[in-house]
């Protein structure tokens, strides 16, 4: 789990080439393989960055919300150019019920990261339970499983916004009682996979250094 919350602390590197490859996928994913990559352009608004850098972004949520937010491109790119579109529809229209997909979803990634791991212990283990369980140690288990659990929250967020439709300004205080207490709920606690024990026993072990 320590390694997986010090990549959230990993601030962009311009000079890894890792980190600037997070980005040509994340472009190619929205603009198409036709298009010039650009490392700073306009277009990178159109996904909900505030600057025409989309780096700037990232002090909350590290390299760790990057990567969270390109897996999301890629794995539900549907839902990911649907949230696109419905921001420029909502523009167009003069809504002011419109989101920053790329912001909300950074700020997702750092607020599961800051919380108390074993407040998610279990529905980490949930969303494990529902795939294949990946060969590998427990780091990378904790890792995909917070992505995936990062993956499902902003698809609920994005459900309830559309459904609600409130105001870009009522962000913060809409998003608390309606999409975080409405996600972790009574029905994620069920019986869960070998890996449960797993997830709950490195959370036992952060709670002890804590003590």
């Amino acid at each position: 789990w320590d390694n997986v919350c010090e990549l959230r602390k990993t601030p962009f590197d311009d000079e890894n080439d890792d980190h600037v490859a997070l980005l040509k996928r994340l472009w190619t994913v929205a603009f198409g393989k036709d298009t010039p990559f650009e490392r700073v352009h306009e277009h990178w608004t159109d996904l909900g960055f505030q600057q025409a850098d989309p780096t700037t972004d990232l002090r909350g949520g590290g390299i760790l919300s990057l990567e969270h937010f390109v897996l999301f491109a890629e794995r539900h790119t549907a839902s990911f150019q649907a949230m696109i579109m419905f921001n420029k529809m909502r523009h167009r229209e003069g809504s002011h019920s419109w989101f920053l997909p790329a912001v909300v979803s950074i700020q997702f990634s750092a607020q599961l990261l800051l919380n108390e791991y074993h407040s998610y212990g279990e529905h980490i283990a949930f969303v494990l339970n529902e795939d294949e369980e990946p060969e590998a140690d427990d780091v990378e288990i904790v890792r995909e499983g917070v992505m995936n659990l990062q993956h499902r929250l902003l698809l609920h967020f994005f459900a309830v916004w559309k459904d609600r439709n409130p105001h870009v300004m009522e962000f913060t205080q809409f998003v608390g009682p309606n999409v975080i207490q409405t996600f972790f709920t009574q029905k994620w606690k069920r019986p869960v996979a070998a890996v449960a024990p797993k997830v709950e026993r490195m959370g036992q072990e952060g709670r002890k250094k804590k003590q």
